[in-house]
């Protein structure tokens, strides 16, 4: 494949075959949706073993304790497949609704995006349309399936277990596979870390997970309950309530919640300034990963989308008109700045999320959001 036409751009072959890696870079989200109730008798010897003057508080601990024995061998599983459709089912929404120009909270100009199909140009209904509806809905009905069957049997007795492998041996292949594809991630990042990179695909799986199309994990693997209690508190952050048997299980609830819906509606989107990757850490140039502080989306002067709305970006006079001031800002640039790893970007906060209305702080050089502010780049492709 030829990259580089003869007048020195970049040709639109190679373009394609990047964004096609990135779309085949796209992971489905699991969910731990086989974590369930342990008996009632076994929370109620919990707390009758704290005696009958034993304060609430400690009550629930032992509830909870109990619950988190119970699942101990519970691992996730992811309940939906990726669609390659949904993102032209995207596209075909964008493209089928009225879009006026709008400012947000943040004084961001989004631009009209009149529709382009009409009662005078209208889209037919198409074969793969009425399949695409028919597929979502057998997915769906298909993990509730697959729910039913972890919820059939009690598959912490080892008896019963090995009788299950044999009549169901899918449901546990399924678990194996999302592991090992996990494990295997982990380690290549691992490696690229210690090793660096070798050729221009790691490079690319790099630039991918910062990016925030490949996840990396945190584990530990070995160790269910502990890697459970990292996804629902990623940033380890001191809870301000010891968490209840009640608040534990509702915190379980919405991670499936936003695993499963973003799994069941998963489209490539236009990428934002917010989605961008990170300038190298000057402290340790030959580390493949950067600091997230410092992360920017192009260069000075590019104007990316401010939205995933294809409509508002990728149509007539919204190529040019009403997008992102500026990519901000240049490798050189950044490494020009007098703070660790190449310093803050303009109008990226310490967190490294885009701030398009941010206020700068002359006192620790930084621009950090305006009160309220709330991130363009959410999971919920519908805004």
């Amino acid at each position: 494949m030829q990259a580089t036409n003869k007048k020195g751009a970049p040709t639109q072959q190679a373009a394609n075959a990047y964004a096609a890696q990135m779309k085949a870079s796209r992971v489905a989200p699991y969910t731990w949706q086989n974590v369930k109730d342990a008996p009632e008798l076994q929370y109620k010897a919990a707390v009758d073993a704290l005696g009958a003057n034993a304060l609430q508080a400690n009550q629930e601990a032992a509830k909870l304790n109990v619950f988190k024995a119970y699942n101990t061998t519970t691992y996730p599983q992811r309940p939906l497949p990726l669609d390659e459709k949904d993102s032209d089912v995207a596209m075909l929404y964008d493209l089928a609704r009225d879009t006026p120009e709008a400012q947000d909270n943040n004084n961001v100009i989004h631009p009209a995006a009149p529709a382009l199909f009409t009662a005078a140009r209208p889209y037919p209904v198409q074969d793969w349309e009425i399949q695409y509806m028919k597929d979502k809905a057998a997915a769906e009905d298909y993990a509730a399936y697959q729910t039913w069957l972890s919820n059939k049997y009690d598959l912490n007795d080892m008896a019963t277990r090995a009788w299950f492998k044999q009549i169901a041996p899918e449901y546990f292949s399924q678990k194996r596979e999302l592991l090992k594809e996990l494990m295997d991630r982990h380690a290549k990042y691992s490696y690229l870390r210690m090793a660096g990179p070798e050729n221009e695909e790691d490079l690319r799986f790099e630039y991918a997970v910062e990016t925030g199309r490949i996840p990396i994990p945190k584990g530990p693997f070995y160790n269910p309950l502990e890697w459970l209690e990292n996804d629902l508190n990623p940033t380890g952050a001191a809870r301000a309530n010891a968490p209840t048997l009640a608040t534990y299980k509702k915190e379980i609830q919405d991670f499936n919640t936003a695993s499963y819906q973003y799994g069941l509606f998963n489209p490539v989107k236009p990428r934002t300034a917010q989605q961008s990757g990170f300038a190298g850490n000057a402290l340790n140039p030959q580390d493949l990963v950067g600091d997230p502080a410092n992360a920017a989306y192009g260069f000075i002067g590019q104007t990316p989308p401010t939205s995933y709305n294809w409509n508002q970006n990728y149509i007539a006079k919204n190529l040019y008109g009403n997008r992102s001031a500026t990519g901000e800002a240049s490798m050189l640039a950044k490494q020009e700045t007098n703070n660790r790893a190449g310093g803050y970007i303009p109008k990226f906060d310490v967190s490294g999320t885009y701030q398009p209305s941010s206020v700068y702080n002359p006192n620790t050089g930084v621009y950090g959001a305006k009160a309220g502010y709330v991130p363009l780049n959410t999971r919920s492709w519908f805004s």
